[in-house]
């Protein structure tokens, strides 16, 4: 008896496979059907498709329902005792949910205010990834790259120039430095050297001051041991005794002669002459050192402001040689430091004017950039393959932005549907 429920259970189960067979068929059938739709009528399939996969779901729902049902009432009429033996087992439930295109693209760009040139394509037209679908006028656009190219290159030059002064005013300040440093620093010598010079003049001239004020302190010193003798020795009074003698004989003299006595005259000239010598002897030997020390004195003295005057002279050139000296070495400081300023400023121009150009020409070139990018977008394509659903423009508007179209795959679909609070995702190919 176990064997004829088994054997009941397998040819229903047959049974029922054949009709589940059947119905995979009339899928196919389905399938095939719907593909030379969708190959002759793009139009419409999007629309049909959600239909005859509704249509599916539905009829493989039912079906397993049924199947399920008539096993249900067949075991119920047989005992509960069979042999155990490895099979599949299928379940299936009822879901709700919705169908979308896998892939579904709005193409807009950023080339705003512009005119569309060309609309290759109309709502329902099949395209491939890839093709043009629109094109805009690209006139203004191939006007305002030539312009920026233009303005970069014309302001390149310039600032290859403008970059080249600074450059050279660098290059100007470091050789004025350099030139006037020199000019400076031989000037600054010179007035060393001079300098030098004087004071070796002033230290000699001192030297003979000294020399001289020490000869003067001599011929004092002479006089003065002299004069002391003289006083002594009573010099002056033997020069006047001298001069006293002198003075009787030529009286004597005269007095013979005013009388022509020719005898008396004679022998009076004679004792007159010896009375000359012993005075001039007296003046020579008592009178005459006296007045050569004193000689000796003017001329030490003489010797000695002349002296001090020419070392007053050269300890004021000397002086003025300083002052010309320190004078030069402020000149050159302050110089250098001028310079040297000029130095750092024209350098500083330099790193600013090579900075400001970088900052211009990376605008510039972000300009040049802007416009080939925006030439790039003057033809849109289409960035996936399927059927365009939506145009929003037409050849001669001016876009102002917003979607161009939009295309949708028409061969992927999710469906996403719900059961006991979960959430599945089902990706189909048609």
């Amino acid at each position: 008896m176990l064997n004829n429920i088994l054997s009941t259970k397998k040819t229903k189960e047959m049974g029922e496979n054949k009709k589940t067979g059947n119905i995979n068929q009339d899928k196919k059938s389905i399938l095939s059907n719907f593909f030379v739709l969708v190959n002759n009528h793009k139009k419409l399939c999007f629309f049909i498709i959600l239909i005859l996969i509704l249509i599916i779901f539905v009829i493989c729902f039912f079906n397993k329902r049924n199947a399920m049902k008539n096993i249900i009432n067949e075991r119920a009429n047989v005992p509960l005792t069979t042999t155990l033996s490895k099979r599949d087992l299928t379940s299936s439930i009822s879901v709700t949910g919705t169908i979308a295109s896998a892939d579904k693209r709005s193409v807009s760009t950023s080339l705003t205010n512009t005119e569309i040139k060309e609309v290759n394509v109309c709502v329902g037209d099949y395209v491939n990834a890839g093709d043009t679908i629109i094109t805009f006028d690209s006139s203004d656009l191939e006007k305002e790259l030539e312009t920026a190219e233009n303005s970069l290159e014309i302001n390149s030059l310039k600032n290859q120039k403008t970059l080249s002064d600074a450059a050279k005013a660098v290059e100007d300040a470091q050789n004025n430095y350099n030139n006037q440093a020199a000019g400076l620093q031989e000037d600054v010598n010179i007035a060393l050297s001079n300098y030098n010079t004087l004071c070796v003049k002033r230290d000699s001239a001192l030297s003979e001051y000294q020399t001289a004020q020490t000869e003067v302190q001599t011929a004092l010193s002479e006089y003065d041991t002299l004069k002391t003798q003289a006083e002594t020795e009573g010099w002056s009074t033997k020069v006047a005794d001298a001069k006293t003698l002198l003075d009787a004989a030529q009286a004597e003299y005269d007095k013979a002669e005013a009388v022509s006595d020719v005898q008396l005259t004679s022998d009076l000239y004679d004792t007159l002459q010896l009375a000359k010598s012993n005075y001039d002897n007296t003046v020579l030997q008592y009178e005459n050192p006296l007045t050569v020390a004193q000689s000796k004195i003017d001329t030490a003295k003489q010797k000695e402001s002349q002296a001090l005057a020419s070392y007053e002279e050269y300890s004021s050139q000397a002086d003025a040689a300083y002052g010309a000296y320190y004078g030069k070495i402020n000149t050159q400081t302050e110089t250098n430091e001028k310079n040297a300023k000029q130095i750092e400023e024209s350098k500083y121009n330099y790193q600013i004017t090579s900075l400001e150009q970088k900052n211009s020409k990376i605008t510039e070139n972000d300009q040049v950039q802007n416009v080939e990018e925006k030439l790039g977008e003057v033809v849109v394509t289409s960035p996936i393959s399927g059927v365009i659903t939506t145009i929003n423009v037409e050849a001669g508007d001016q876009y102002e932005g917003g979607t161009l179209f939009v295309v949708e795959d028409m061969e992927h679909f999710i469906v996403d549907a719900s059961v006991d609070n979960m959430i599945f995702r089902i990706l189909v190919r048609i």
